[in-house]
């Protein structure tokens, strides 16, 4: 009888949870960016703040999954997080947008979903300088392990907007001095 890794699930270092090495349904050739922190170099992204000292941000594995960390130092501020690689986008295209995305909340013991307000998080995918996607974490969906949810939103590329594109978002502080973990994400054509 063949176990869960014998299908490329390991164990969570956690927990009695597993996880997918790999997302087998996501990679393709429709797929703009592909980002799975497993293999990922902090000086692929910036973060900036009004406060150089308000957040630190690094890569840890949060439940058994690669990810990368945003620490709120400070209970105020806003963080502007880019990815400085380009993807394509193409004219008239539809895309999704689809990240897993946690705090270090407890889950809640009744509902079995973080107490995180997501809210505090805005994405963007921009092409040149203009914002042509911009979502708020809602309607996430429990995707294993302690308190991860994945989000998904998508949007349609105009003409004057296809071309070279760059995945950003932003953290406003939650007061509670929260570390916030993002894990894969993914840009594809639907």
């Amino acid at each position: 009888m063949n176990d869960f890794s014998s299908y490329g699930f390991y164990p969570s270092t956690t927990g009695t949870y597993w996880y997918q090495s790999g997302c087998f349904e996501c990679s393709s050739d429709d797929t703009a960016l592909d980002l799975d922190f497993t293999y990922a170099d902090i000086s692929d992204w910036t973060l900036t703040s009004d406060d150089a000292n308000a957040f630190h941000m690094d890569l840890q594995t949060s439940d058994g999954k690669p990810s990368l960390r945003i620490l709120e130092i400070y209970p105020k501020g806003k963080a502007t997080i880019d990815y400085l690689s380009t993807f394509n986008v193409e004219a008239e295209a539809t895309y999704e947008l689809v990240f897993d995305v946690r705090s270090s909340l407890p889950v809640n013991q009744h509902t079995g979903l973080p107490d995180t307000d997501f809210s505090l998080l805005t994405f963007y995918i921009t092409t040149n300088g203009n914002i042509i996607h911009e979502t708020i974490p809602v309607n996430g969906v429990w995707d294993r392990g302690q308190g991860w949810l994945k989000f998904t939103s998508h949007f349609v590329v105009r003409k004057e907007d296809a071309g070279a594109a760059k995945l950003s978002f932003t953290l406003h502080a939650s007061g509670v001095h929260l570390d916030w973990y993002l894990s894969y994400l993914w840009v594809r054509k639907v």
